[in-house]
Parts: C-alpha cells; sequence; structure tokens
C-alpha cells in the first residue's frame, strides 16, 4: 500500500524545465519511481527540429522516462491533452494562463505578453549548446 495516489504531471518545457535542468530530471525521476505518469507538455509546435532539440535537453535518460511529449502548436495546452485522452492531475507551467486558454486567439495574446519559447538565447543558433551545459 503505497501512502499517495498516482497522478498524471505535466511539466512545461521552455522556461519550466529549462529553468533548471538538474533539478526537474531528478523530480521527474523521483516521480516516476513512485508511480507516476510525467507528460512533457509543451506550447512549441512539432516539427522534425523542435523533436530533436527537445530530446536533446531533456538526456536520453530523462526522455524515457517521460509517459508522453505533447506539442500543442501554440493551443490551450488542457484543450489538447484531453483531445488526446489524457487527464492532467497537477500542471507544472511559468505561464498557468496558457493551459486552459479559451481559444487560440487567447493563448497568442497570452504568448506575445512573454518572450516565445524558441527566441530564448540558449536556443538561438549559434549561442549556447544546450547538451554542452546540461549533459544529458
Amino acid at each position: 500500500m503505497t501512502p499517495f495516489r498516482h497522478t498524471t504531471i505535466a511539466i512545461d518545457f521552455d522556461r519550466t524545465f529549462t529553468s533548471d535542468v538538474e533539478f526537474w530530471r531528478f523530480f521527474i525521476w523521483h516521480a516516476v519511481r513512485r508511480g507516476h505518469k510525467v507528460l512533457c507538455v509543451t506550447g512549441r509546435t512539432e516539427s522534425a527540429f523542435t523533436r530533436r532539440e527537445v530530446f536533446s535537453v531533456f538526456g536520453e535518460k530523462t526522455y524515457s522516462l517521460l509517459h508522453d511529449i505533447i506539442f500543442c502548436n501554440h493551443s490551450p495546452k488542457r484543450d489538447r491533452t484531453l483531445a488526446l485522452g489524457y487527464k492532467i492531475d497537477i500542471w507544472i507551467d511559468d505561464m498557468p494562463e496558457g493551459i486552459g486558454a479559451a481559444d487560440k486567439t487567447v493563448f497568442e495574446r497570452l504568448e506575445d505578453m512573454f518572450p516565445v519559447c524558441e527566441t530564448l538565447p540558449v536556443f538561438t543558433k549559434g549561442n549556447v549548446d544546450p547538451v554542452k551545459v546540461w549533459t544529458p
């Protein structure tokens, strides 16, 4: 008998996971070890490039622990996860307003209030290589 309930946890990628990679790697490892499902739910648009970049920053070990990675293509995260059959119990996100934004226009307006993930210096071509900074 475990003293907790198994939960599904969604962690955002940009400005959340990337804010302290080692901390979140340990968090994911510990959560999965305790029986929780952890998904990465990102507002990014899915492409081969973004998949490689996300894999690179998570690192092979942490990536393999994730139950799924969901690219929301800059749409409300709750709508996207529900459409894929996930009920998220706990959201970890630097911009919680984007989780349940009413529609894509509201989400885009919220995104305009913050620096967009793809423009962060660490992800700008020719800048810091995340793999060299955060060894997977």
